[in-house]
């Protein structure tokens, strides 16, 4: 004979309670570094795969397969980047707050950015644009109109974007200007 659940657990499944995640993501640089390469590579795929949805209006699936990760994974670990609508279909928030490493250079060379707003990761993504687009056709203005000046890193620091001509030539010509992904790699 079956064992009858009790009145609490039978309440649960009838209000369809939700399941708690046990999926804790890093929340700064030093957590994020300390994961696994493997793991390290899978997260920036994954927030690649809600950038995706986010701007093309791709499906979780479409923009995970392109990507080449796991729909679970992006799940398990960018759950707070989505959301179901009534069709049970997921789909990505407008913002999130999911912790982005970004690869910022100064007039020093290369510097890692944490972030965990994607507003600001956004800022980055259009200064690597702005500074694609000057090293290739040798252009400043593209510089001059780039709207923002700094970035905010997790903490709340603003970290002012390098923004000269002279500077970026000089970082292009040592090769620290390898604007492949904004995003930062483990060495």
């Amino acid at each position: 004979m079956r064992k009858r659940a009790s009145a609490a657990h039978s309440r649960k499944r009838r209000l369809g309670a939700r399941r708690t995640s046990h999926f804790v993501g890093p929340r700064t640089a030093e957590e994020f570094f300390h994961k696994p390469k493997k793991f390290q590579d899978r997260w920036e795929s994954s927030l690649h795969a809600i950038s995706l949805m986010r701007n093309r209006g791709l499906s979780l699936a479409k923009a995970a397969r392109e990507v080449g990760i796991s729909t679970q994974f992006v799940r398990n670990w960018q759950s707070s980047a989505l959301r179901k609508n009534k069709r049970g279909h997921y789909l990505a928030k407008p913002t999130d707050k999911l912790l982005r490493i970004l690869n910022i250079p100064d007039d020093k060379g290369a510097r890692m950015i944490p972030t965990r707003d994607f507003r600001e990761a956004q800022v980055g993504s259009h200064w690597w644009q702005a500074v694609r687009a000057f090293l290739r056709f040798g252009d400043p203005t593209v510089l001059q109109k780039f709207p923002r000046k700094t970035v905010k890193d997790a903490s709340g620091k603003r970290i002012w974007l390098l923004l000269d001509p002279d500077a970026l030539h000089v970082l292009a010509d040592a090769g620290l200007l390898r604007p492949e992904s904004i995003y930062a790699h483990a060495a």
